[in-house]
């Protein structure tokens, strides 16, 4: 039980470590260089995929690389992603004088919930010999 509460600390902490990333990356190439609300969101979500599998698998889970855990991983990260996106575009109509870093924002909590879950249930796939 102890080891999979700490492990759960862990995911969180790198967790908060890539959405605090993921808002900074979102305001800079919003307000300063004015990318796109989506390419943006897009941009942010890329490299954060890629360094929260490797922070999780090094210092979370002390897992070998994976290429099917990898390609899982950026699977359920790719659904949340376009969820996400629907969501900004369906807000972004809605509330067209809203600031669009502020909409942006808004997603992060749904789509960490949607990581969450399914991330939890690739977790317990069965991984293959030569995976």
């Amino acid at each position: 039980m102890l080891l999979i509460l700490k492990r759960f600390a862990g995911f969180c902490s790198i967790g908060a470590l890539m959405t605090i990333l993921s808002m900074v990356l979102i305001a800079i190439t919003n307000e300063v260089f004015s990318w796109h609300p989506e390419v943006s969101y897009v941009f942010s979500y890329v490299v954060t995929l890629l360094l929260s599998y490797l922070l999780n698998l090094k210092f979370v889970f002390h897992s070998r690389y994976s290429w099917k855990g990898l390609f899982a991983y950026c699977m359920t990260y790719l659904s949340s992603m376009l969820l996400g996106m629907g969501l900004l575009w369906l807000l972004m109509r809605i509330f067209p004088t809203t600031n669009r870093t502020i909409l942006s924002y808004c997603m992060l909590p749904i789509t960490t919930l949607w990581n969450f879950f399914f991330t939890k249930k690739i977790s317990t796939l069965p991984r293959g010999k030569n995976d």
